[in-house]
């Protein structure tokens, strides 16, 4: 993969952002699957000449709801957070 990587740089990009693995559970042959799938595109897509973007994504689910309600709260940091109690929160 590394010489296809140095091959390929300056190549048109192919962006690849991967999500967190378990989102939905414990890891199972599911997800093992659908990573396997993921990985033959891009390598794929490689050995077509596109230079591979690939970085692991975060775990974002809840944050945009997060992020309001800190904006609605005027909280700025976990301590105001913990101030205020996790059930209010």
């Amino acid at each position: 993969m590394e010489k296809v990587f140095k091959r390929n740089e300056g190549a048109p990009i192919f962006a690849f952002l991967e999500g967190p693995p378990t989102v939905n559970g414990y890891m199972h042959v599911g997800h093992a699957r659908g990573r396997i799938y993921k990985d033959i595109v891009l390598r794929f897509q490689g050995m077509n000449g596109l230079h591979v973007w690939r970085r692991g994504g975060w775990d974002c689910l809840g944050l945009p709801t997060e992020l309001e309600t800190e904006r609605r709260l005027g909280l700025r940091s976990k301590k105001d957070v913990e101030k205020i109690g996790m059930e209010r929160f």
